[in-house]
């Protein structure tokens, strides 16, 4: 299979995603540091920053942070992903839902005008 993905690949991506500047972002805002939140983390001050500053990061450190900072780490990866792919299950159940409201209301539009055209024969 030559023209896979392989994980380097993908690692390489990721790399566009300067986490380490996001999370200081973030902590900024919630008046905090990456030493302090690495703390509240139960790890040394420096464990944090050393860890957002590798290559490749774990999916439970993003969520840990994500956790902490009140906010989706995780959603600065998406535009990453193949466009097929970006969709979560929750926004495909969203669009399902719009999908069935949006024929509920076709069907009453269209219940409504034969009534008033019955109406109207009268």
């Amino acid at each position: 299979m030559k023209g896979a993905l392989t994980k380097k690949h993908i690692a390489e991506q990721a790399r566009q995603v300067n986490l380490h500047l996001v999370v200081k972002a973030l902590a900024q805002r919630n008046e905090t540091t990456v030493h302090h939140l690495s703390q509240i983390m139960g790890n040394d001050g420096s464990f944090l920053s050393r860890a957002l500053r590798r290559k490749d990061h774990h999916i439970s450190l993003l969520i840990a942070i994500s956790i902490h900072l009140q906010t989706n780490l995780l959603e600065n990866y998406f535009p990453l992903l193949p466009e097929h792919l970006r969709t979560t299950r929750r926004e495909k159940e969203l669009l399902q839902q719009l999908a069935d409201a949006q024929q509920q209301l076709a069907d009453v539009v269209k219940e409504r005008d034969w009534l008033k055209e019955v109406v109207a024969r009268k």
